[in-house]
């Protein structure tokens, strides 16, 4: 189990410097959130959410796993291993329950985090394919990215609906699920899907960031507004906050294409993406997005006018 464990650190130590600034990035956003669960976790309904939550990241992380059929041909005991993984993902929230009183509300959780290495998940692309109907065939980059990330996303979705009632929590896990999505924008689609539709790079960008701001704004817009009927004494924060997350989806469309090279995806501008996204979440962050979405507006296009011939 020590060499087990032993290469885990391992590989997360090659893991973290594979990311970058983002993996600062994500142990700041983990770091901030356990912290924040101290207080959250005060309340019993709060940590009834807290271990559902968990529960169905859990199920992400074992669904997602590319190592079961190496660890199941190798390893006799592999069920423990894993269990043993999943007992160190709940303990920090298991002790963030500690001076709240309610930890044995977490014993339900631990009891599944020991039958869950049981579960064996099978392949369920076609059933992806119909969960993301409703996305719309331009939007390939979000499919895309859903079928990867649909429950992280999913559950921070509906944790923002169940926290429109604490101060600022619902804008702050949008912005996190904002974060999460941008690396939609990491790799860049061939060049028949570039140019199928448009006649120009001007056309092409602008219709491409109506589109995904709108679909943005019809997700967002409903948790802003009822986080905003509790607390509307926040609106200007909250609405220089709102304003950061649209700059960042648009810094991360411009910022792809201002590279753009078809079929080719850019680690570097993904650690300069993280780096803009912690600054957008601040009152007035959304000047850093909105500068570079400037600078990077017309440097799309530039980069994109020798693919339209235009």
């Amino acid at each position: 189990m020590k060499a087990y464990f032993r290469m885990r650190l391992h590989q997360l130590e090659r893991q973290a410097f594979a990311l970058g600034s983002y993996a600062v990035l994500i142990a700041f956003v983990l770091i901030t959130f356990w912290i924040y669960s101290f207080f959250l976790q005060q309340k019993p309904t709060l940590v009834i959410w807290f271990c559902g939550l968990s529960a169905l990241a859990l199920i992400a992380w074992h669904r997602n796993r590319n190592d079961l059929h190496f660890l199941e041909s190798n390893i006799p005991d592999y069920h423990l291993l894993l269990s043993a993984e999943y007992l160190l993902f709940l303990l920090p929230f298991v002790l963030s329950s500690v001076p709240g009183g309610y930890s044995y509300y977490w014993l339900s959780s631990i009891i599944f985090s020991f039958l869950l290495p049981w579960y064996r998940p099978q392949n369920e692309q076609r059933a992806m394919n119909k969960w993301l109907w409703f996305i719309p065939l331009a939007l390939f980059e979000w499919r895309s990215g859903m079928r990867k990330l649909y429950v992280p996303l999913v559950v921070l979705y509906l944790a923002a609906w169940l926290a429109v009632g604490l101060p600022y929590f619902s804008v702050f896990l949008l912005w996190l699920l904002t974060v999460l999505a941008t690396g939609f924008y990491d790799h860049n689609e061939n060049l028949a899907v570039l140019t199928d539709s448009y006649s120009s790079a001007q056309v092409f960008l602008h219709n491409k960031l109506l589109l995904h701001i709108k679909w943005v704004m019809i997700w967002f817009l409903p948790v802003i507004v009822l986080h905003l009927v509790f607390h509307w004494q926040n609106l200007f924060i909250v609405m220089l906050i709102t304003m950061g997350l649209i700059m960042l989806w648009v810094f991360s469309i411009l910022a792809k294409y201002s590279h753009y090279t078809p079929g080719y995806s850019w680690v570097k501008q993904s650690n300069f993406t993280a780096v803009i996204a912690i600054l957008s979440i601040l009152p007035i962050g959304f000047i850093f997005p909105t500068g570079y979405s400037l600078y990077y507006y017309f440097k799309a296009v530039r980069n994109l006018k020798p693919y339209f011939n235009d």
